[in-house]
């Protein structure tokens, strides 16, 4: 309980006060490193032929600076290429991924000083504004973290001065427009950086704790001779069927008395999406044993209704009674405050209606559930998070 106080007091911090202990930073800093080394890959893969592009380019229109920057160039793309064959050779336990890529663009950022203070005057801040590439992919696909990226951004800023500040460009009018445009796009690529850093964290807690979730509440043991759905540990829809209208053809005079609870989790689809199919299928295991509990044995039961519904059936009970257990698996789901950011208040919540046969002008099983998924429409059309019962005509 401790980990999951903790999970959720994270959550609920601004995005600007995300701080998190020794333990959850190392634990995060290890779930970046594949999409690292995956983003350096991919910077190394398109960073060698722009590099021999950009060579051509100068070969063509200023050949004499091209071969008084030769050996700069050259040294790049062989720094380019030794990085390209550490991320594929060297295991990832011991590849320092971020000291890897700050220091490949704090070089590039000095080669890039080298070719600008050897271009001509009025091309001078062009290779200069060229840092800004490396720096949009520090910034926004590298995973690197702000602590490592902010000083490098610093560094790259300084280098920028001390190219316009050595070179005659720094007399021109337009000198201070492109120290304008360097300062402001690396202020926007730090705070892109920053938002996309913040956002990562709260993703990696939402995980952290719907694992906490999962540990904690999945259905443990062997199912059962008598289960069919092996997902959810619970009856399939087949038997749902068959066991309502087993109950409901009775030969007696007097109907048989049976209420059905059908509940949904609200915003299912966008679970899915958000965080993928097998935390949304957990999310439904977790309903499932909820609803269990709910059961007082005997001829009561939980079966899969749906997809994404379960139905919670009552035998011997009324609507009253259906829309009390309803209401009890409702405020249990809300207490667990498992994360699902496409929601209204960023936890699963459940839906949920309810009918009895009593309210049935003509008893079966498709008309109870036909009024059941009409109580449960109505709650979902009210908002969702709530129980609702709607007599059957």
């Amino acid at each position: 309980m401790a980990q999951l106080d903790v999970l959720n007091h994270l959550l609920r911090r601004p995005l600007w006060q995300l701080r998190f202990p020794v333990a959850l930073e190392s634990a995060f800093a290890r779930r970046q490193q594949p999409a690292q080394l995956l983003a350096a890959r991919i910077a190394v893969g398109l960073g060698v032929p722009v590099y021999l592009l950009s060579s051509a380019l100068e070969w063509l229109t200023d050949s004499a600076l091209f071969h008084s920057t030769a050996p700069v160039r050259l040294l790049a793309l062989g720094l380019l290429l030794l990085s390209g064959l550490a991320l594929y050779r060297i295991p990832l336990a011991k590849l320092r991924i971020e000291w890897l890529t700050t220091t490949m663009v704090v070089a590039v950022s000095f080669i890039q000083l080298h070719v600008s203070l050897h271009s001509a005057p009025v091309y001078h801040p062009l290779p200069l504004l060229w840092m800004l590439l490396p720096l949009a992919y520090l910034c926004t696909l590298s995973r690197v973290s702000l602590r490592a990226v902010l000083p490098v951004c610093l560094l790259c800023f300084v280098v920028f001065l001390l190219g316009l500040w050595l070179s005659p460009f720094r007399h021109s009018p337009a000198a201070p427009h492109a120290l304008l445009l360097f300062t402001s796009t690396l202020l926007l690529l730090l705070l892109t950086g920053y938002l996309n850093e913040r956002a990562q964290r709260q993703r990696f807690l939402q995980a952290r704790l719907l694992s906490l979730h999962r540990r904690g509440l999945h259905y443990a043991g062997t199912l059962p001779d008598h289960i069919l759905d092996e997902e959810l540990g619970i009856l399939d829809r087949a038997s749902l069927d068959r066991r309502l209208r087993t109950h409901l053809a009775g030969d007696s005079s007097t109907p048989p008395q049976i209420a059905v609870v059908i509940c949904a989790i609200d915003d299912y689809q966008m679970l899915s999406r958000l965080y993928n199919d097998q935390e949304a299928h957990f999310c439904l295991q977790t309903v499932a044993r909820a609803a269990q509990r709910l059961t007082t044995g005997g001829a009561d039961f939980v079966a899969r209704r749906g997809p994404a519904q379960l139905a919670l059936v009552l035998a011997g009970g009324n609507t009253y009674d259906a829309l009390q257990a309803g209401e009890r698996l409702r405020r249990q789901i809300q207490a667990l405050a498992i994360p699902h950011q496409g929601a209204a208040n960023d936890t699963v919540t459940v839906s949920c209606g309810a009918a009895d046969s009593a309210s049935l002008r003509e008893v079966s099983a498709d008309a109870l559930l036909a009024a059941a998924d009409r109580a449960l429409e109505q709650a979902q059309r009210l908002g969702g998070n709530r129980s609702e019962s709607l007599r059957a005509g």
